[in-house]
């Protein structure tokens, strides 16, 4: 039981860094402000890439906050981790996607293990 409640803080911690981090570079006005603000921080993806690469992400990272923070709290205070499951299922798929639609970066590859290791662990908890 500690385990799994270690690693619903995680998630949650994670869900509020997502937020901060993404809102951040949301609130920065134009597509272009966000996109190139976004850039900084999502370095997974090619550089080379347009602002609106990265004005995407950052609308996803941030989406996914708020549901790392919503699922965690669920399993926390309800013992229910349906939720949760199907929130890391999406990221893990997000990770996929990702690397398929972007295959030229080692580092899209290299972050698909961050993108599918939360859904691993869960499943061994």
């Amino acid at each position: 039981m500690v385990a799994i409640n270690t690693f619903i803080y995680f998630i949650i911690a994670l869900g509020l860094f997502e937020i901060v981090s993404n809102l951040f570079h949301l609130l920065r006005g134009s597509k272009e402000s966000i996109g190139l603000s976004a850039k900084k921080q999502h370095q997974e993806l090619s550089l080379d890439l347009g602002y609106i690469h990265f004005y995407v992400k950052a609308i996803i990272m941030f989406v996914f906050g708020l549901l790392f923070t919503a699922s965690g709290f669920m399993a926390l205070l309800e013992n229910n981790y349906l939720f949760l499951e199907l929130v890391l299922g999406l990221f893990a798929l997000y990770g996929i996607i990702q690397a398929f639609f972007y295959t030229r970066p080692y580092k899209v590859w290299m972050s698909l293990v961050v993108y599918i290791l939360p859904i691993i662990i869960l499943l061994f908890l």
